[in-house]
């Protein structure tokens, strides 16, 4: 079924759909904590792994989004995807790890990321980080809700009825490769 912008709001909202298209860059892009590359999406984990505690693993998650436009590949028309309830596979990963201790030269984001995330740096150790992102231009395929909204600020509001925007409550957002 291809969504179209005619559909009654109402019905449309308990509309599930399958979207693939290209992302667009936004206007703020958000930048990825351990690469520092602008995307739209990113989680990023860090692992810690302390011998001297028994084999004793802690692990913190941190995943951002910020609304982007999707450029439909079937009609080519815009439509606003908010990613905040997605389950991600997304496609580029960074994996490192730090050794606590003896890398002299430790990455100041694997730092501050793990400061912000588990509040205390540990003496000893290694911490596994693991980076996925969402870069703009990437291919994805998204599931979700479909929503038809009046968009009072458009550029092609009419008199009578403004222009509708199309926004996906994304529920999965799967990078494809290229």
């Amino acid at each position: 079924m291809s969504p179209s912008a005619s559909h009654h709001p109402a019905a449309a909202a308990a509309e599930i759909v399958t979207l693939e298209g290209t992302v667009l860059a936004p206007q703020a892009p958000l930048a990825a904590p351990l690469s520092g590359r602008p995307c739209v999406i990113y989680q990023a984990r860090l692992t810690l792994w302390q011998w001297l505690v028994e084999g004793a693993a802690g692990s913190s998650c941190e995943v951002a989004g910020v609304p982007f436009l999707l450029a439909e590949r079937s009609s080519g028309a815009p439509v606003l995807i908010d990613p905040r309830r997605a389950q991600l596979t997304l496609g580029r990963t960074l994996t490192r790890r730090v050794r606590i201790g003896r890398d002299q030269a430790l990455d100041a984001r694997v730092e501050q990321l793990y400061l912000q995330l588990a509040r205390r740096w540990p003496k000893r150790g290694t911490v596994r980080c693991r980076e996925q992102r969402l870069p703009p231009g990437e291919r994805v395929w998204l599931a979700g809700r479909l929503v038809v909204r009046s968009d009072v600020r458009g550029d092609a509001a009419g008199y009578r009825q403004p222009p509708r925007m199309r926004l996906l409550e994304a529920e999965v957002i799967v990078a494809l490769r290229p």
